[in-house]
C-alpha cells in the first residue's frame, strides 16, 4: 500500500477503536463491565433487526416513516429524527458487527444487512443529489448527528464495502 492509504488505515483503525474499544478490553475480555457492555449492544440489536426490511422497499425501519414534510422549511426536530434514528441504528449494527466479543462480531448475515442498509439509505435519501440549503427539520441531525454516525459505520464496514458502495459514500 502506498504512503496515503497507510496513513488513512490508521486513522480508520483509530477511529473503529473509539467506536468498539477492541484493543482496550483485549486484556480483560472478561470484565463483568466489558460483558455488560457487550450485552446492551447485543440486545440493542436484537431490537433493531426486527424491524430492518431488506426486502427492496421504500422502508428500510418498520418503525421509522422517511419522509418529506409538508413544509420542507420547518424546523422541527420531529421532522428529521428518523433519518437520525436510521443512521444511529446503522451505526450500532456496524458496531456490533465490528466488535470482538459481540455475538454478531463478524456475522456474515449481520454484514450483508449493514451493506444493504448503506446501500439502502444512499439510494433513497442521503446522496449528493440531497439540497443541504432545503434540509427540514434539525439542522444538527443533518450537519453533525448523521454525518457522524455514517462515517463511523462507513469505517467500521470500509474494508467489506465494494468500491462502489465506498464511492457513493464518499459523495
Amino acid at each position: 500500500p502506498d504512503k496515503e492509504e497507510v496513513y488513512y488505515q490508521a486513522m480508520r483503525d483509530k477511529w473503529t477503536e473509539r467506536l468498539t474499544g477492541n484493543s482496550y478490553w483485549a486484556g480483560d475480555a472478561t470484565s463483568q463491565e466489558y460483558k455488560n457492555i457487550l450485552a446492551e449492544l447485543d440486545t440493542t440489536v436484537d431490537e433493531i433487526l426486527p424491524l430492518l426490511k431488506t426486502d427492496g422497499g421504500n422502508v428500510l425501519f418498520s418503525d421509522l416513516e422517511l419522509k418529506l414534510p409538508s413544509n420542507v422549511n420547518t424546523t422541527n426536530s420531529d421532522d428529521s429524527v428518523n433519518f437520525a434514528t436510521t443512521v444511529k441504528r446503522i451505526q450500532t449494527l456496524a458496531k456490533a458487527w465490528a466488535s470482538k466479543g459481540s455475538k454478531y462480531y463478524q456475522n456474515t448475515d449481520l454484514k450483508d444487512k449493514i451493506l444493504y442498509s448503506m446501500d439502502w439509505f444512499y439510494t433513497n435519501w442521503y446522496n449528493e443529489n440531497l439540497d443541504n440549503k432545503g434540509m427540514f427539520g434539525n439542522w444538527f441531525h443533518w450537519w453533525i448527528g448523521i454525518p457522524q454516525n455514517l462515517s463511523g459505520a462507513i469505517i467500521l464496514m470500509h474494508d467489506e464495502m465494494s468500491k462502489e458502495l465506498l464511492e457513493k459514500a464518499a459523495a
